[in-house]
């Protein structure tokens, strides 16, 4: 009798559980924009639009130098990163690690920023030089 007691009360936390109100998740707008780099689009790489209060981000994908996706509203700090492609390494041997191929000032010592709204149009363009 005190094991079907558990169990049932064991469901009944579950089914609560599942019931439970989510968080609601902050508004989103539109984003899109072209990154270059040393004045040629960058082939591919990923774009963080991050709310430094929160610590929250958004990650877009860049292909063939340009980015379309979505952001939260404000002032966001913007990181952009792009790794180099690596070959297989040698049998037992460690794999590399990739090296991002954008200078630090625009990804962890980023200081670049987009102010984007929920009336947009939130189209950016960032240049970025590797030197």
């Amino acid at each position: 009798m005190c094991f079907l007691r558990s169990v049932s009360l064991g469901a009944a936390c579950l089914v609560l559980a599942g019931c439970a109100p989510s968080r609601p998740q902050p508004a989103r707008a539109p984003v899109r924009g072209a990154v270059t780099l040393d004045g040629k689009p960058l082939a591919e790489g990923t774009i963080y639009f991050k709310t430094e209060a929160t610590g929250r981000f958004d990650a877009v994908p860049i292909a063939e130098g340009r980015f379309v996706g979505q952001a939260e509203p404000g002032t966001l700090l913007v990181q952009i990163t792009a790794y180099e492609k690596l070959t297989e390494p040698a049998p037992g041997a460690p794999p590399p690690l990739p090296e991002n191929l954008i200078p630090r000032r625009y990804n962890v010592q980023s200081t670049l920023s987009a102010e984007v709204s929920l009336e947009g149009p939130n189209e950016f363009t960032f240049d970025l030089r590797s030197r």
